[in-house]
């Protein structure tokens, strides 16, 4: 009996095949320009169209495919402009949430923040480049959430997970690894400078932060 027949329920099943094909879009086992047809799938997971096709354009919809009718989804590159664009919107959006609503950050917002970081950071071991961005992702997604605009929310968090993909991928080609020791001081000097009220020296820092992310170099320290 084919296993993914077996092993998921149909409402999963779409899941499943989201995160295959984007993990071998990370791990470069689909080349940029390389095209996936569906019936290749099928054949490959002997199963239906239908949740295969579903995860297919959800990977559309945010931007790591291309679909070209009647041909099949061309994996889309991960370009250092589009990268330099959206970190930049990043630096606009979350430094000038922080730099508007600084007054308003509470205590409880700020324990709201260490909370994340003593979960995600609890233990210092080797996790998936993937999963270390969504645990930074969590901390930037959590302090913007904290102006209530639902709008802001929802862009960045498209944002961060269009980067979060190319950083994963980057890491995999220029160090050939999935695995890294996930580091939070950045985060942590971040929340002391909230608690301080220093607020000059937190915008920095936060720039600091959205910069580093984007940068391969970096993220080995």
């Amino acid at each position: 009996m084919n296993t993914v027949k077996s092993k998921y329920t149909v409402s999963s099943k779409k899941k499943y095949f989201y995160d295959t094909i984007l993990s071998r879009i990370i791990l470069c086992n689909y080349n940029s320009g390389d095209i996936i047809t569906e019936k290749s799938l099928v054949d490959e997971f002997l199963i239906s169209k239908s949740p295969i096709r579903e995860a297919l354009i959800e990977l559309c919809n945010e931007g790591f495919l291309k679909s070209i009718p009647r041909f099949g989804y061309e994996v889309v590159s991960f370009s250092e402009e589009n990268i330099f664009q959206l970190t930049e919107y990043r630096t606009i959006l979350e430094c000038g949430y922080l730099e508007t609503h600084w007054d308003s950050i509470t205590a409880e917002n700020i324990q709201t923040l260490k909370n994340i970081l003593q979960a995600n950071y609890a233990e210092r071991d080797k996790k998936a480049a993937l999963e270390h961005w969504e645990h930074n992702s969590e901390f930037h997604l959590t302090l913007i959430s904290f102006s209530g605009n639902a709008f802001i929310y929802k862009q960045l968090k498209s944002a961060m997970q269009y980067l979060g993909v190319a950083y994963a991928q980057a890491y995999w080609i220029n160090l050939h690894t999935e695995n890294i020791v996930s580091e939070c001081e950045c985060h942590k000097r971040f929340i002391h400078l909230l608690e301080t009220n220093n607020k000059k020296e937190a915008l920095e820092c936060l720039h600091q932060d959205i910069e580093n992310f984007s940068k391969i170099e970096n993220q080995n320290n």
